[in-house]
């Protein structure tokens, strides 16, 4: 087939231009590849000098139209005050993984450091979140009173059933989330209410016994509150306790400060006359 005259001249004026593009994109995504090769050794590196140990990350995937997209898992492990524990921490491509700042925040970016031996089977079973409320979702503390009953009772509680749900899958993954069924039968998650005061402002509750938020004495709810604005939340069940914050802290420093949060938590969990004297948040 003949290519008409007009897109011969179009393409005589244009491929330079459309070779070039081709060539710098093949650079830049050579590039990445090296920064990231040359950020995950300095990650080690540093990981070393603080006695944590830093896993090879994840290639990034790639996205259903084609395009890299850097969503690098990145995974430290270690030991903070005689407590065993991992984090994994997954990052957009326009964040900054060396330095402090944080750019390009989402839903696809978050720490979730974790503590696999502090489950809740020495306590009983059971499961318990802690959901941090920002902007206007503070302030409303719902009411504790018993539930309602009839058709517009059950809509609203299987709405908020599902969003639990929702939540609980972005903030901790599919895995966790599977196990948590909402409900007010014995061993279902449900609204728990808080002791009055900020922190009942700041965080929503949610378990399958109260007795596991009893666990969470003032100290606790004290110590939680300080990292309020860094949006940290709370999954404590039989896989263990963990703590996720939207962002990814991927700095060996970073890191060390949010097990470092983890560790004087459970602590406080253990001990409710144990104190923060001194300790900072992340």
């Amino acid at each position: 087939m003949e290519v008409p005259l007009s897109l011969q001249t179009l393409f005589g004026q244009f491929w330079p231009l459309l070779l070039g593009l081709a060539v710098i994109g093949l650079l830049a995504r050579g590039g990445a590849q090296k920064r990231r090769a040359a950020q995950a050794r300095h990650n080690a590196q540093e990981a070393a000098k603080r006695g944590l140990q830093y896993a090879e990350p994840e290639a990034p995937a790639r996205s259903s139209d084609g395009s890299v997209v850097d969503e690098t898992t990145h995974r430290y492990s270690g030991q903070t005050h005689g407590v065993d524990w991992v984090l994994e921490a997954r990052m957009l491509a326009q964040q900054d993984i060396i330095g402090d700042r944080h750019h390009g925040e989402g839903q696809r970016s978050f720490t979730r450091w974790t503590a696999p031996a502090a489950g809740t089977s020495a306590a009983g079973g059971g499961a318990l979140l802690l959901m941090n409320l920002q902007g206007s979702a503070q302030g409303a503390v719902p009411d504790p009173g018993a539930p309602g009953s009839g058709l517009m009772a059950a809509l609203v509680d299987k709405a908020a059933g599902l969003a639990l749900q929702t939540y609980a899958r972005m903030a901790y993954g599919s895995a966790r989330a599977q196990d948590l069924v909402w409900g007010q039968a014995p061993g279902q998650v449900h609204h728990l209410p808080l002791p009055p005061g900020e922190f009942a402002t700041c965080f929503r509750a949610f378990g399958s016994r109260p007795e596991l938020l009893q666990r969470v004495g003032p100290n606790a709810r004290d110590w939680l509150q300080r990292a309020h604005r860094w949006e940290v939340a709370l999954l404590w069940d039989a896989h263990g306790l963990t703590l996720r914050w939207p962002s990814a802290r991927i700095n060996p420093d970073q890191v060390a400060a949010c097990a470092e949060f983890g560790a004087v938590l459970l602590s406080l969990m253990k001990d409710p006359e144990a104190t923060t004297a001194g300790e900072d948040t992340p």
